[in-house]
């Protein structure tokens, strides 16, 4: 697989707002998570950058952002 670009689909469980098929700006941090600096920001290049941070010697690209819809049903 040396040279190949390994497509790579990004789940993130966090309100966003979604502005591409693999462009999500972070809306608030919720479940008790807090981390500074990324709200208002592309979760997808943060990724990205921090990949690259860590030297991995895979090359890939983010091709779709998956955002779950989770969805309650009232009690009876």
């Amino acid at each position: 697989m040396s040279g190949q670009v390994l497509p790579l689909g990004f789940t993130f469980s966090f309100p966003c707002k979604q502005e591409g098929l693999a462009v999500g700006r972070l809306i608030h941090w919720s479940k008790g998570f807090k981390c500074a600096g990324v709200e208002g920001k592309d979760v997808v290049k943060l990724l990205q950058e921090a990949i690259c941070r860590r030297r991995v010697r895979i090359l890939f690209a983010v091709v779709r952002l998956c955002l779950p819809v989770i969805t309650t049903s009232p009690k009876n």
